[in-house]
């Protein structure tokens, strides 16, 4: 699979069909929505490679990464 780096992503669920949804206030949670991502910044996502396979998923309306640690 290639990934889209350096361009405006929505990110899809692939069962719910829902989108990921960058606009929680708290800045520690993300949502699930079945808003139309096409020009809703707050379903809007980047997408960076770091190194070695690592990749970095930014939220484009808070500027906050996804982390994946529980």
């Amino acid at each position: 699979m290639q990934v889209p780096t350096g361009r405006v992503v929505a990110i899809q669920g692939r069962v719910s069909k829902r989108y990921l949804d960058g606009r929680d206030v708290s800045g520690r949670n993300v949502l699930m929505t079945n808003r139309n991502p096409y020009g809703d910044h707050y379903l809007n996502w980047t997408i960076r490679h770091l190194s070695n396979g690592i990749y970095v998923v930014q939220s484009v309306s808070s500027k906050c990464f996804l982390d994946g640690r529980a």
